[in-house]
């Protein structure tokens, strides 16, 4: 019969082993840029359940699109960036926004957004009213500057 002190000593030996296991599969991952499936993969579930049951060109589609939604997503952040550090370069007013840099229909639309977001009970945004704003106002904002 074995003592406890024994399994401990072997379920520590086991953890040891295995440890050192995944890390030469992780260096053998990385260095030979392969995938292994061993990790779990939330996305990849979600694309086995779902996305079979819509038509492969669609699926197609909407991969392509993907890359359009992401460079269009980093083109609005720089611009807001850009308008707002231009803006401050100019005024050095942390509450430009409420100035006359920004046409009176885009502070009316970000302001509904806004209280939608608030009325909707959901995590805003941001605290930045810029961030509301959409590439067209974005235009708007540039114009009347």
């Amino acid at each position: 019969m074995k003592s406890h002190s024994n399994y401990s000593h072997l379920i520590k030996s086991f953890s040891m082993t295995n440890m050192l296991l995944e890390s030469d599969l992780d260096r053998i991952e990385r260095e030979y840029d392969i995938d292994l499936g061993r990790r779990h993969n939330p996305e990849k579930e979600i694309e086995d359940s779902y996305y079979p049951q819509f038509d492969q060109e669609l699926r197609s589609e909407a991969s392509s699109m993907a890359n359009h939604y992401q460079l269009f997503y980093c083109l609005e952040k720089t611009i807001r960036s850009l308008i707002s550090d231009v803006i401050f370069s100019v005024d050095e007013d942390e509450e430009w926004w409420d100035q006359d840099f920004v046409p009176v229909n885009v502070k009316n639309e970000v302001k509904k957004r806004i209280k939608k977001e608030k009325e909707a009970a959901v995590t805003l945004r941001s605290t930045e009213s810029i961030d509301y704003t959409t590439f067209g106002e974005l235009g708007e904002i540039i114009k009347s500057n």
